[in-house]
């Protein structure tokens, strides 16, 4: 039986699908992402393939040890970051929320294509709310601008972001330019 389930321990969400279910997980994560976005919470993680016994809130495998070792050693910033492993195991399809960020690493797509319409801007508007999530950057870099770490954690988030929004060319440019004003503003307040 194919199942996904979901826990929770200490400050770790734990997610896991069988690999059988594919793409699957790319589109889950990235609703998950979202919505922590849009409560003003930026996620770091990672997607890994491996063994794995998870019942509720038991969890432990060497699937749980690799993602585990993406989040804490590769992630630093806010970002799903997906392991190569994965996308040699179940691959990426054209609808799968998967994209690769300015550094070349693959990770969760915060706005990935589920579907194309004649209001391109009003339907991203309605299934992501990105001007929703751009305020809440926003909220975030003036919140933490006196503390470095994360201020530049919201400053990655928002590149994410950005780069996840420019695959839908002029629908989403005036987004795209506000992430990366916002970046640029986050950075003046680097010292």
């Amino acid at each position: 039986m194919l199942m996904t389930q979901y826990g929770f321990f200490s400050d770790c969400f734990v997610f896991s699908m069988p690999v059988e279910m594919g793409g699957r997980i790319y589109n889950a994560v990235s609703e998950i992402m979202v919505a922590f976005l849009r409560n003003g919470f930026a996620l770091r993680g990672g997607i890994a393939v491996g063994s794995l016994f998870h019942r509720d809130q038991i969890v432990f495998g060497n699937g749980l040890v690799a993602a585990y070792r993406i989040e804490s050693d590769m992630a630093k910033f806010s970002r799903i970051m997906v392991d190569e492993s994965v996308i040699a195991e179940i691959g990426i399809k054209d609808y799968d929320a998967v994209i690769k960020d300015h550094l070349g690493n693959w990770v969760v797509d915060p706005f990935p294509w589920y579907a194309k319409g004649d209001d391109m801007k009003g339907l991203l508007q309605q299934m992501f709310t990105p001007s929703q999530i751009i305020e809440v950057i926003r909220k975030k870099l003036t919140e933490f601008s006196g503390e470095p770490r994360l201020r530049d954690m919201w400053r990655f988030q928002a590149e994410v972001c950005a780069r996840s929004l420019e695959k839908y060319g002029d629908v989403a440019r005036d987004w795209v330019a506000e992430l990366r004003t916002l970046i640029r503003v986050g950075s003046a307040g680097a010292t």
